[in-house]
Parts: C-alpha cells; structure tokens; sequence
C-alpha cells in the first residue's frame, strides 16, 4: 500500500497484485483440473505396470492390447527413464501439482501471474514430451503406450488452458488482450491439439493400422 500525498489530503493507493492477475473462469478451471487428473490417473496406472512388471518380469502386461496399443515396448526403456526414474513417477507428481492449482481455481482461491507462467511453461515442455515420444512410438517402439495415450491428452487439456491464461493474466502489458481472447476458444484448442495428434499417428503408423483393419 502506498501514500498519493495531495494538497490537502492523503489517500492510499493499492498495488495488490491480484488486481493485476485475471483468474480462469470456471468452466476452464474445470478443464484444467480435468486434464490433470487424466494425467494423473494415466501415470500411476503406467507406475503400476512397471512395478508389476519388475516384480513379475514373465507375465503379460494388460496394456499390450494388440499390435498397434502396448506398452511392453516402451516400459523399460531408457526413454521411459530420462531422469534415471520412471517417467511416470514425475508425471504423478507434476499432474498431482496442476491438480492442486485447478482446484484453487475452481475455489476462486488468487493464483499469482508467475505460477500460470512457470504452468504454462511446463505444460509447453510437455507438448514437447509428447511430440518427442510420439515420435518414438512411431519410429523405435511401433507402438502406442495406452497409458501414453491418456497422459498426452491430460497434459494438450492443461496446455491449452494454462499458456492463454497465462498469457491473460499479463495485465501490464497490451498482450493480455490476446490472451483473453485466446482463451474464449480453449476447448477448440484442446479439440485442435487432439486432431492434430490423430493425423501424426495415422500417417506414422498406417502399418499397424492397417493390421488391425
């Protein structure tokens, strides 16, 4: 708080930064906790099956479904580790941090303008994720991870809410205009994005597809 000194009066003047931050909107809070939780869901069911697996290296997975959805290619492999611990662990806990950031949303709870950037700037890393590992199931695994499958769409939902929110919550400069325009249209993003993925996977693995048809 600081102190406008006039001629003859004192009057305070606020710099609460939560006049400066715009918070999403309910219905895209929701998609936010939505896609976390889809994240989360996905990467401890991938956790599990690892854990099943190192315990029971002989049995069937139950995610190798058919020629073009399994993940016994894909499991063990070093790209599944990239930190040295599975890829699924640090899912379950980035998912469950997101998890917490919509439902303080959903609460109408303030969120600051750094926090939607550093969740913008992760969920742009893990589009990232996402095309990289896309590209190995393409090229090196032939085949589609189905818990892969939930955790690429929960983390495109949490993008495509999380950068125009970001960008919104820019106040200070003229750029949150197009952030709150963006963000009017998330669900077509989100649709986008899922489109998008559809059409890399038709055209990188017509092979498998063209087995199960």
């Amino acid at each position: 708080m600081e102190l406008t000194v006039g001629a003859n009066m004192v009057r305070p003047r606020s710099n609460d930064s939560r006049e400066e931050t715009a918070q999403p909107g309910i219905v895209n809070a929701g998609l936010l906790l939505v896609g976390a939780i889809m994240g989360l869901v996905a990467s401890i069911g991938l956790l599990e099956a690892e854990l099943n697996h190192l315990r029971n290296p002989a049995a069937v997975l139950e995610c190798d479904v058919n020629p073009l959805i399994g993940c016994g290619s894909s499991l063990m492999s070093k790209q599944a580790h990239i930190f040295g611990i599975p890829n699924s662990l640090l899912g379950t806990i980035l998912f469950t941090a997101i998890a917490v950031v919509a439902l303080l949303s959903l609460l109408r709870a303030h969120i600051p303008m750094l926090a939607w950037w550093a969740l913008a700037l992760g969920a742009l890393a893990g589009c990232g994720f996402v095309l990289w590992f896309l590209y190995l199931s393409a090229t090196l695994f032939h085949a589609l991870c189905p818990f892969c499958l939930i955790v690429w769409s929960g983390t495109l939902i949490v993008a495509s809410v999380a950068v125009p929110q970001a960008v919104n919550a820019c106040r200070r400069w003229s750029i949150h205009l197009k952030g709150n325009a963006i963000a009017r249209y998330t669900g077509l993003i989100a649709v986008a994005l899922h489109l998008l993925i559809i059409l890399i996977v038709t055209v990188t693995m017509r092979d498998q597809i063209g087995v199960l048809l």
